[in-house]
């Protein structure tokens, strides 16, 4: 047993260097990143060509409900805003579930983003990647 006690150390020191803990930031940057490749999919499936990511420009504002906190593992809110491709303004609630591990999944309003299969000009008909979406920080 005392050959183990050395070892206490080295090990917290190496789980301090895994991956950082869900911040509020990490979130909302990594939200916005993943929503504007979707929506830019999203459109040219629906037969809208040529929008571009900067054109989409997604903003979001995340909080964990009923708390002052702004890290953690667990539920967020977050309000996504951006341009549609004619350039007017859009805004929807997600409700994100994030790991600690750094990955999270977001549910987007379905009056705002659409529902969870749409469409296209063809009659096809294919998953909205901006309906549910999963991430993870760095990707």
């Amino acid at each position: 047993m005392r050959r183990a006690l050395p070892l206490l150390p080295l090990a917290l020191l190496i789980a301090a260097c895994g991956p950082d803990d869900v911040t509020v930031d990490r979130l909302q940057t990594s939200l916005q990143t993943s929503f504007d490749r979707l929506y830019v999919r999203q459109q040219a499936r629906l037969g809208t060509a040529g929008l571009s990511e900067e054109a989409v420009s997604a903003r979001a504002s995340c909080a964990k409900p009923g708390s002052a906190s702004r890290s953690g593992a667990g539920e967020w809110t977050c309000t996504l805003r951006w341009f549609a491709a004619d350039g007017s303004p859009l805004e929807a609630d997600y409700d994100v579930s994030a790991k600690a591990g750094g990955c999270w999944t977001a549910t987007g309003q379905q009056a705002v983003v659409g529902a969870p299969e749409l469409s296209a000009p063809d009659g096809s008909r294919f998953v909205n990647p901006v309906y549910g979406i999963d991430g993870c920080f760095g990707t």
